[in-house]
């Protein structure tokens, strides 16, 4: 089966069920099972939320800091702080 095609039907009609915004597929490279691929689906708020939580982590800045820089942006809300600490360590396919 052409992944490429499984992705754009993925990207077509599966939305987050939390916040209603687009999936995006990718395949794990670190899990595999003879010739079979493990498919993740993630929230792409979920990635933007992820990459700027390490942005911000990166030039030494905290949750207050990326509170204040998205009212201002007039972005959507930042993560809450319980999320903001769990994020810190992921840097799965990000980095």
């Amino acid at each position: 089966m052409d992944l490429s095609s499984l992705f754009n039907v993925f990207d077509a009609i599966l939305k987050c069920p939390e916040c209603n915004s687009d999936m995006s597929p990718h395949i794990d490279t670190n899990k595999k099972n003879g010739f079979s691929h493990y498919i993740v689906l993630q929230c792409k708020r979920v990635q933007l939320e992820i990459l700027a939580v390490l942005a911000f982590r990166e030039i030494g800045r905290g949750h207050n800091a990326m509170t204040t820089f998205t009212k201002i942006m007039n972005m959507p809300t930042s993560p809450t702080r319980k999320n903001f600490t769990k994020i810190k360590s992921i840097k799965r396919f990000y980095l």
